[in-house]
């Protein structure tokens, strides 16, 4: 749960008061993907982090598997999740 605090701090640093759990999912995301949408290969900015630009995805789609761990989930573009739909990443 250190990690956890770490990074409710780091986001605190970047300019957003009162971080969520959902917000420490996305930068967690965020840095282990490099900073890179896994749909489109573009780079997501700090600044699109934490706006509605940004969708942290379940791969293998809820409804599917009903697996809402972290391991199941990727930060994309939203564009690029509108555009997945309820797919898997392989048939997008």
């Amino acid at each position: 749960m250190q990690r956890n605090e770490n990074i409710r701090q780091a986001i605190i640093e970047l300019g957003k008061s009162n971080p969520t759990g959902q917000d420490i999912v996305k930068y967690k995301l965020w840095q282990e993907q490099d900073n890179f949408c896994v749909y489109s290969g573009k780079k997501i900015t700090v600044d699109m982090l934490f706006t509605e630009a940004v969708d942290v995805d379940h791969i293998i789609p809820y409804s599917m598997c009903f697996d809402d761990t972290y391991n199941n989930k990727v930060l994309v573009l939203a564009s690029e999740n509108r555009q997945k739909g309820n797919r898997v990443p392989y048939k997008y």
